[in-house]
């Protein structure tokens, strides 16, 4: 028995040590499997587990630089330090901190990188507004310049952020050394923000050809589809007006591409480039920005001088448009609104501020989408209908007394008296209402048929479509209005259409108009951009040339030779003795071929313009000043009309000492003067 409970007991023991050897080495053979995983692979299985996804986002290009006719730079890119925000799965507490912190650093650079600002341009998906009762306090600190930030008035309401989590937002722009370096300084406590070098548009002349250069903005949100099916980017910006959006696909250039590998919490681990950006291409322009800068200096001082002459002072005057063309080619040498703003607001975090008072009310550029009564400046393309429908010959004589009887309608010289017997060229020279309306007359075969006038608005339309009234003139700037056409088709508005006072035109419209009788019947296409250049470096001009603008000719109008010849004549008669422009260009050493006109508007306001080219005997610029509420247009856009001649020839005088207007052209009795 003895024995036998001995044997059993070896057995127990032999079958323990058995199985804790097996269990040691078991044991063993799991501890270096796993010290074998965690310091031979484990940075393998690291980035495995967090290799969940990778993005490839777009990273906009520089943009092509913008020079005047002579390579002077006009627009280009300014390196700045931009503060960025990265929503690294961040919660609500902490993002407003971060937004609180940035305060504090930012504030005593400018008021307006206040926390409310600056949540917003996070797009975390939060966002400050003010509490209901508190509403019109903080409305009212905000429009007058006195807000304070005060968490009691405020709440936190949560959104949908516009851009995905893994592209970074750009806060603030254009930030000094000395912020870049304390928020450097503070990262730990400024989670998922950065400082990156970054380029900001910048127009170099401030408030200088803002109605040709245009201006950027970023996307807004109702064209957001049409420019993500283009490959952008809702963080860029775009053009959005001026050249700056017609030729967007120019200077935009092409975005290079990058691979973002993110974690699970949105975390960037990576970012490689796998595309090179290519900048964008170089814009020439056809203005001369001396030139441009000086129209712009003669419209200021003009307004001014209308405004606080003594003699017939014209207060409510406080704008004025120019255009200046290449008759032979289209080129446009000027073209500018006053006031006008400097683009350069757009990149201000006081943008909201400054747009009320610098830029509201003067976004239209008024010389291709603003539009206007011709008034006697249409009179040459009036005679030229007489003349083509055979409805008078060149130098057959009409009465003028003064007053002329339209059905049952008196209309008007703004002479008492009428002016005699006048021919075409008479006609133009003193601006004849009277022999207008008889053309009118004759065209409408009145009294002969009561009825056929109807037809004969379409005959006009059709001759002022030759020479481009009423049509697009296809310039390559946008936002262009093709006209404002009348509807009422009475006997009396056919003689008002002669005359200037029916239907109403843009500036380029009447520019084009007269280029066209300048270079003898061909309606050229207006351009601004003459050149398109690689952008090399930039550091000794454009760039090598890619495109060149070819003047275009869009057609060749329906008028002999010899009537535009004629009304050539009639309007160079207008510039000497006689004339209605007599007083504005004499002395001047250079001929000068033009037609005054003043359109009467509500009240006793009138518009003031003038049209016209130089020299008379090879035309190299044509002209067309509106000045709104200005009277007379000798009066008020006379002056005008010859600084800009003298400018573009080199012969500059001071700005104007006009007193009035002239007795050539005389406002009487508030009449409809030419």
């Amino acid at each position: 028995m003895e024995e036998q409970k001995q044997l059993e007991e070896r057995r127990f023991i032999r079958r323990f040590n058995i199985i804790f050897l097996i269990t040691f080495f078991l044991f063993v053979i799991l501890v270096l499997r796993l010290a074998y995983m965690q310091l031979v692979e484990g940075e393998k299985f690291v980035r495995a587990s967090e290799q969940l996804s990778i993005r490839t986002i777009s990273t906009p290009a520089p943009r092509g630089w913008i020079y005047d006719a002579n390579g002077e730079v006009l627009v280009n890119n300014k390196p700045v330090y931009t503060i960025t925000f990265l929503d690294e799965n961040l919660k609500k507490d902490e993002i407003l901190a971060v937004a609180e912190r940035l305060e504090k650093i930012l504030l005593p650079l400018n008021p307006a990188y206040n926390r409310v600002y600056l949540l917003e341009k996070m797009d975390s998906g939060y966002v400050y507004e003010p509490k209901k009762e508190f509403a019109d306090k903080v409305k009212k600190e905000q429009e007058n310049g006195t807000f304070t930030f005060r968490p009691e008035e405020w709440e936190v309401k949560s959104y949908t952020p516009n851009m995905p989590r893994y592209l970074p937002r750009s806060i603030v722009s254009d930030i000094p050394k000395e912020i870049m370096f304390t928020i450097e300084e503070n990262r730990v406590d400024l989670p998922g923000v950065n400082v990156i070098v970054d380029s900001m548009r910048q127009y170099k002349k401030g408030a200088f050809a803002t109605y040709i250069l245009g201006y950027m903005r970023q996307i807004p949100s109702n064209l957001a589809d049409e420019y993500l099916a283009k490959g952008y980017s809702l963080n860029e910006q775009v053009g959005y007006a001026g050249v700056e959006k017609s030729y967007e696909s120019v200077l935009r250039g092409t975005n290079g591409l990058q691979e973002v590998r993110v974690n699970n919490v949105a975390k960037t681990l990576e970012t490689k480039e796998v595309v090179a950006q290519k900048p964008g291409n170089n814009l020439v322009l056809t203005i001369d920005a001396k030139y441009q800068q000086k129209v712009e200096q003669i419209l200021a001082e003009e307004v001014k001088n209308l405004q606080t002459r003594k003699v017939n002072p014209l207060p409510q005057v406080n704008s004025a448009i120019a255009v200046v063309m290449d008759p032979k080619t289209g080129a446009v040498k000027a073209l500018t609104n006053y006031p006008q703003y400097d683009p350069n607001i757009y990149n201000s975090p006081d943008f909201g501020k400054l747009y009320k008072t610098q830029v509201f009310g003067r976004e239209q550029n008024k010389a291709i989408a603003g539009y206007f009564a011709p008034g006697s400046t249409i009179k040459m393309l009036s005679v030229m209908i007489g003349l083509q429908e055979g409805l008078v010959t060149p130098n057959e004589k009409i009465l003028s007394t003064g007053s002329y009887k339209v059905g049952n309608l008196i209309k008007r010289d703004y002479k008492p008296g009428g002016f005699g017997w006048v021919d075409a060229r008479q006609a133009l020279q003193k601006s004849v209402n009277t022999y207008m309306y008889e053309l009118a007359m004759r065209l409408a075969r009145y009294p002969q048929s009561k009825t056929l006038y109807k037809q004969k608005f379409e005959v006009i339309d059709h001759y002022h479509g030759e020479f481009g009234l009423g049509r697009l003139t296809g310039i390559d700037l946008p936002g262009e209005n093709i006209a404002w056409r009348a509807e009422t088709e009475e006997l009396g508005r056919l003689a008002d259409a002669m005359i200037g006072q029916y239907d109403n035109y843009t500036p380029i419209q009447l520019v084009q108009y007269v280029s066209t009788i300048a270079n003898g019947g061909y309606r050229m296409r207006p351009y601004v951009v003459q050149e398109i250049r690689e952008p090399d470096d930039n550091l000794d001009g454009p760039g090598k040339l890619l495109w060149r603008k070819e003047p275009e000719v869009l057609n060749q109008v329906d008028i002999k030779p010899e009537w535009i010849k004629l009304v050539q004549e009639g309007m160079r008669m207008v510039t000497e003795p006689g004339g209605t422009a007599y007083s504005t260009f004499a002395g001047l050493p250079i001929h000068v071929a033009a037609k005054t006109g003043t359109v009467q508007r509500t009240g006793n306001n009138t518009n003031g313009l003038m049209v016209g080219y130089a020299p008379y005997e090879d035309p190299q610029m044509a002209f067309v000043v509106v000045v709104p509420g200005g009277a007379g247009g000798s009066d008020s856009a006379g002056p005008i009309a010859r600084r800009l001649v003298e400018s573009y020839f080199g012969l500059d005088r001071p700005a104007s000492g006009s007193t009035g207007p002239t007795a050539a052209e005389n406002p009487a009795g508030g009449k409809k003067t030419p």
